[in-house]
């Protein structure tokens, strides 16, 4: 899953989450697990890339069950400037052979120069979160249960917690910001709802940021497709919104 977040700079930091299959890998043996990160823009310029080159031989026999049965996960960060990208994540296990990629369209907003604007999603479950963690993001420590994950799929007896930022540049005027979180279902019902209020003049600083963190129970849903929905309204002179959607699976509940 790709994620971008405003950055120190012009350019954005997008969250790169990659979820590996543990069965996939040849574990214990010599060889690397390389990983390989690159982003093109619409002109055909490579403008972010890096490689991970990751050891998998000395593995305590708990990780390697772990990682066997539920995967490994793995962290990066790509610093992007607005504008439409072609990224691809490819991984080569040296040592079993394995090859796998991804590719995917990316926006890239430019979050400095809209008056109001929301970050990627970020998703996590306990259930989801047992992955072992190959390398970790320091940023998504501070603000989650759990290390962000790209799975959408759910049991029922889970719980998922999300996060976004809101990145507010209308400071010159007091006023309140709603921000919300939603979960519809396929027929179109709302199953789920929380909404909050912050005031503008909770932020300090050049550029105002909310860090929104929700909890949403999945207890008591029927197994399905469902719309999960972050969605922000500045009443800041006109109303202006912002919003990110993501489609879960809720499954039958996992058993004891």
């Amino acid at each position: 899953s790709f994620a971008p977040f405003q950055g120190a700079g012009v350019n954005a930091s997008v969250l790169v989450t990659e979820d590996l299959r543990g069965r996939d890998l040849k574990l214990g043996s010599p060889g690397t697990l390389e990983l390989s990160y690159a982003a093109v823009d619409a002109a055909g310029k490579v403008r972010a890339g890096s490689n991970d080159r990751l050891q998998l031989m000395a593995l305590k026999p708990d990780t390697k069950a772990q990682i066997e049965q539920s995967g490994l996960r793995v962290f990066n960060r790509m610093e992007l400037p607005p504008g439409r990208y072609a990224v691809r994540v490819a991984t080569h296990d040296e040592a079993g052979g394995a090859l796998g990629s991804v590719a995917y369209n990316l926006d890239v907003p430019d979050f400095h120069a809209l008056p109001f604007s929301m970050s990627g999603l970020v998703l996590t479950s306990i259930a989801t979160g047992r992955m072992v963690v190959a390398k970790a993001d320091a940023q998504m420590k501070d603000v989650l249960p759990a290390p962000p994950i790209a799975e959408r799929s759910f049991p029922q007896n889970d719980q998922v917690w999300l996060f976004a930022e809101i990145y507010d540049n209308a400071r010159d005027t007091p006023h309140t910001v709603t921000i919300g979180a939603t979960l519809t279902s396929e027929a179109g019902a709302v199953v789920y709802k929380i909404d909050e209020e912050h005031a503008s003049t909770e932020i300090a600083g050049p550029s105002a940021t909310y860090r929104y963190r929700a909890r949403v129970p999945l207890t008591d849903l029927a197994p399905g497709v469902y719309v999960l929905s972050v969605e922000a309204r500045t009443h800041a002179g006109r109303d202006a919104t912002a919003s990110r959607q993501a489609l879960i699976t809720v499954t039958a509940a996992e058993k004891k």
